[in-house]
């Protein structure tokens, strides 16, 4: 018999929590499980809750930098073939 949309949400849920507690990566858990890795990921996917508003600025890899003001004017300095370029900031 063929299983529920439901159903197959269950049970993907119930590894992935598993997986979570297991402190494993989830490829060591699918290999000793022999589970399909790629639908894992998938399922992990799916499922996670939607992140909005703080909680996605929290997930963010962004983090701030403080912009100071340099005292001394920036120089870039670099060789292209067999010419030398340098770039002064004009403050």
């Amino acid at each position: 018999m063929k299983r529920t949309r439901a159903e197959i949400e269950e049970f993907w849920a119930e590894e992935i929590t598993k997986w979570e507690a297991s402190g494993k990566s989830a490829l060591a858990y699918c290999r000793e499980l022999n589970l399909k890795y790629s639908t894992f990921g998938y399922w992990r996917r799916q499922l996670r809750p939607v992140e909005t508003g703080k909680a996605m600025a929290k997930a963010s890899h962004f983090v701030p930098i403080p912009v100071i003001s340099n005292p001394v004017p920036p120089e870039l300095f670099f060789r292209v073939g067999g010419y030398e370029v340098l770039i002064r900031s004009s403050s």
